[in-house]
């Protein structure tokens, strides 16, 4: 299961603040609350304004600052994905009362749905800009993407493959040989998180009677096959 990495308090961890970098952070903390707004327009200017600002200026934060920026402004504002249940599989699912587990899905809150993908995209964005400040990010992002690879909903998985692919396309070529060491190992327990190991079990107890264990096989084979496509061909993106 994945979690989010828990950081100490914000108050025992960093020293006072000088009072312009407490407006800034009063700005940033703003932008971080209306960036989960229940109206789209507020909601995507306010995650625009406040990407642009830390661009812009972000190099001139010191490292007590940047700590306070991602820990107080922007893991926040993804919340909502980090309190996502993980995905699961049951026999149902396996049955014939497939189309009755499907419409069991939850629906994906709004946010998720039309938010979720540029405010990720944007952190990685950044990630990659300071990453010489943020590289104690990297778990938190992994987990964040890996959350949304394990929804059942398939547009909100997609998000998540989109944003490995881009993390990886951006920050490849910076990642220290530890920092590989933790992506690689993070990425191979999604793929055996992703893999459907029920239809091992649901597989060898179906064996009917009419069937030889000739035929019996290919049959099994076939079913395995077509329930793995959907959720390991967005992977592709990644090769």
């Amino acid at each position: 299961e994945i979690t989010l990495h828990s950081s100490p308090p914000l108050a025992t961890s960093t020293a006072p603040l000088p009072s312009s970098l407490k407006v800034w952070f009063l700005v940033l903390t703003g932008l971080s609350r209306l960036s989960t707004d229940p109206r789209l327009e507020v909601r995507s200017r306010a995650l625009q304004v406040l990407f642009k600002i830390l661009h812009q200026f972000g190099n001139k934060f010191p490292p007590t600052l940047w700590q306070l920026i991602f820990r107080g402004v922007l893991l926040p504002t993804f919340d909502d994905i980090a309190a996502l249940p993980v995905a699961t599989i049951n026999n149902d699912a396996l049955t014939n009362q497939g189309p009755k587990s499907r419409s069991s899905i939850p629906p994906v809150p709004g946010w998720l749905q039309t938010t979720c993908l540029s405010a990720l995209i944007s952190l990685v964005d950044l990630f990659s800009s300071y990453k010489a400040q943020a590289s104690f990010l990297l778990p938190d992002l992994l987990a964040l993407t890996d959350r949304c690879i394990q929804q059942p909903s398939f547009s909100l998985a997609s998000v998540g493959v989109r944003v490995w692919g881009h993390m990886l396309q951006r920050n490849g070529a910076a990642l220290d040989l530890d920092e590989w060491t933790t992506v690689v190992s993070q990425l191979a327990n999604t793929m055996d998180f992703l893999i459907p190991k029920e239809l091992s079990s649901f597989s060898s107890s179906f064996s009917p009677s009419s069937s030889s264990s000739s035929s019996s096989t290919p049959t099994s084979m076939i079913s395995v096959k077509s329930t793995r496509v959907p959720f390991l061909t967005p992977f592709t993106v990644l090769q």
